[in-house]
């Protein structure tokens, strides 16, 4: 076959080019592309701005899907030769995805737009490297006592890198993941969560040992542990993402992360920003790939960055993985919404949505102030799949170290925390709290990895929507519509106690068929007046909470109760003692409660008559009233179908 080699030539006309604004189709949709004053990447790419606004580096070749059906699927070289094209190479396993080489002199928007214009292909478009950034201001100190995203308290305190000074925290009490109650159940064993960001410091105190795989996808090696860009150019960022989600616990150094017991592998693909040229970071057709590569192993793939804009192939890619990964599960990816302070979908296009963070087969996480309100800088809207705490003044997290260069003594020296209580030398070098929505991310991957130990089971649909259903709604900031979302922070506050205690009541409902258990009665208007009536006659009276263990008392109620479970309605007679006042009264059944468990007092599902959504049970208020977690919604849906009949309810997955 013949070459169509280029030449110096070529290339010169590829860059002069640049010179005028290019088109080609996204989503059948005619895009153009104006050119940079950049002119050219480090790699002598050239360089343009989408609609929207990102920065794109534009390659030499060209990316098209062949359609399954079409001609050109049946002999594709044949095809792709017709137009002046060879095959180079693939992109991952992706079907009928192929990376071509133009003719010397070709423009590769003219080349995707006639090969889109043929009709055989899904998508054509120009191989592209997008300008990605890391959704972060700095580090963080690694203490413990100061991880107010773990568990808030009243007394808590954070350092004002602003003034230098440890102050009290301005919060809500209570307004943190709920990560203890999650460790209950689960502290990620067994788990691995990929990490695609600037490189791992291996060897840090609160990491060595955790990760499994690493490779510089710039190079092709694998990664020891950076070298003399160990902070300014290579973990930097990486490092503190990983320890916010998976630093050791119980070690007595630095902090801990979400998923304490979950492994890490690491995939380098970001370098620093320069004003002189485009942030060097790596093609879609070589991250494509290492995406492909750490769903081997990985369960969930965490992202703390964003290119501004995303291609048809990687869209492709995402959406194949989260179907397709693990075994037909689906890969979990979470992706950081961005720092840019920008809303979701608008008419004007200056919003977010063609963020990562965006695309179908993600979770895009916004970032929460420690009294839950959106934090300042946190991309925002009802497009948000779920906000995670970083706050302003950030998160603890695993520090690099105290020196960019390797051969500096201080570089694999931690900070002295005896100094203004572990922050003054930290921050005097390091200069700020790690926050923005690159924190919130790795606390959201952290916890998913702890829901996927609990329930291997769940699906990516399932795991997107119990972290919808399962979030904390600060009703005192925010309005929720009828289907639980707010135009500021999405569905809410991840919590990662309501998500792993759901995660394994969906794994014990599905289980088997669910007899229906019985009905919970409210008579009055005490903290008390609760009468649990079994399926078969027997009733118990709520008597107390024992607030040590959090269990309800019970105590057996006197007299009769009638009730049939496919009835409507409940009647007691003869009651002497505990709750008189019941006596000949009729009161209304609209759903079952269902036991699923005996684990702890709180393992109980309600399900009304028509099957329409699923609670459970998480406690009981001062005030008497139940406190409930949805776990099926019909706007985020979990189970395929709950059938209500008057010998069970049945869970399909």
């Amino acid at each position: 076959m013949l070459k169509h080699t280029v030449y110096i030539a070529a290339a010169i006309a590829f860059l002069t080019s640049s010179l005028f604004a290019e088109s080609y189709y996204n989503n059948g949709v005619l895009v153009e592309m104006t050119p940079s004053k950049l002119r050219a990447d480090k790699h002598g790419e050239a360089v343009y701005i989408t609609p929207n606004g990102a920065t794109i580096a534009i390659g030499s070749t060209v990316i098209a899907a062949l359609k399954p059906d079409s001609e050109a699927a049946k002999n594709p070289a044949a095809f792709f030769y017709g137009h002046g094209l060879d095959i180079v190479g693939t992109v991952g396993s992706l079907p009928l995805t192929f990376k071509l080489q133009p003719a010397e002199g070709e423009s590769v928007f003219a080349v995707a737009r006639k090969l889109f214009e043929s009709g055989e292909v899904r998508y054509a478009e120009p191989s592209m490297t997008p300008d990605r950034k890391a959704f972060s201001l700095s580090v963080n100190d690694p203490l413990g006592k100061y991880a107010w995203h773990l568990e808030n308290t009243e007394s808590m305190e954070v350092f004002n890198w602003l003034t230098a000074e440890v102050v009290p925290l301005n919060n809500t009490f209570g307004v943190d993941i709920d990560v203890e109650r999650a460790w209950e159940l689960s502290t990620g064993e067994g788990q691995i969560i990929a990490i695609f960001d600037d490189g791992l410091k291996t060897q840090h105190e609160d990491l060595v040992g955790k990760n499994t795989y690493g490779r510089n996808l710039f190079t092709g090696t694998s990664i020891v542990d950076p070298s003399a860009e160990a902070y300014a150019a290579g973990a930097g960022h990486g490092t503190p993402v990983a320890g916010i989600a998976a630093a050791y616990g119980n070690n007595g150094k630095g902090s801990v992360g979400v998923a304490y017991d979950t492994k890490l592998s690491t995939y380098k693909m970001l370098h620093p920003d320069s004003s002189e040229s485009l942030y060097p970071n790596v093609a879609e057709d070589v991250l494509i790939p290492a995406f492909e590569h750490a769903a081997q192993s990985a369960n969930v793939i965490n992202c703390s960055w964003g290119g501004g804009y995303v291609s048809q192939v990687m869209r492709d890619a995402i959406l194949r993985l989260s179907k397709n990964g693990r075994g037909g599960k689906g890969t979990i990816i979470v992706f950081a919404a961005g720092n840019s302070a920008l809303p979701g979908k608008t008419s004007t296009g200056y919003d977010w949505s063609h963020q990562e963070a965006a695309m179908e087969g993600v979770i895009g996480v916004g970032a929460v102030k420690s009294n839950g309100e959106i934090a300042s800088y946190s991309n925002y809207g009802k497009e948000l799949d779920i906000c995670a705490p970083s706050g302003d003044f950030g998160i603890v997290a695993t520090a690099p170290g105290l020196a960019d260069d390797i051969n500096d003594p201080s570089y694999d020296r931690l900070p002295d925390y005896t100094k203004n209580n572990g922050y003054e030398e930290y921050w005097n070098v390091l200069g700020q709290g790690f926050n923005g929505t690159s924190g919130a991310a790795p606390i959201v991957s952290g916890a998913i990895a702890l829901a996927l130990d609990t329930n291997p089971d769940l699906t990516f649909n399932q795991v997107k929507s119990l972290l919808a259903n399962t979030a904390v709604k600060m009703t005192n900031f925010y309005d929720f519509d009828e289907n639980g979302r707010n135009d500021r922070v999405g569905p809410g506050t991840l919590n990662a106690g309501n998500l792993v205690f759901a995660a394994d009541a969906v794994k014990k409902l599905t289980a088997t068929k669910q007899s229906i258990s019985g009905h919970f009665i409210h008579f009055g208007d005490g903290a008390y007046d609760w009468i649990y009536v079994a399926n078969g006659g027997g009733a118990l009276k709520l008597t107390g909470l024992n607030t040590n263990t959090g269990e309800l008392t019970w105590a057996n109620l006197d007299g009769t109760a009638t009730v049939n479970a496919s009835a409507s309605s409940v009647t007691f007679s003869g009651v002497t003692t505990g709750a008189p006042s019941v006596n000949g009264k009729t009161y209304p059944i609209n759903g079952h409660f269902i036991r699923y468990g005996t684990r702890t007092a709180y393992e109980w599902v309600y399900v009304p008559h028509n099957g329409s959504y699923v609670a459970k049970l998480e406690g009981m208020g001062d005030d008497g009233s139940l406190k409930w977690t949805l776990i099926d919604t019909p706007a985020d849906p979990v189970f395929s179908s709950v059938s209500v009949g008057a010998d069970g309810i049945t869970f399909v997955n």
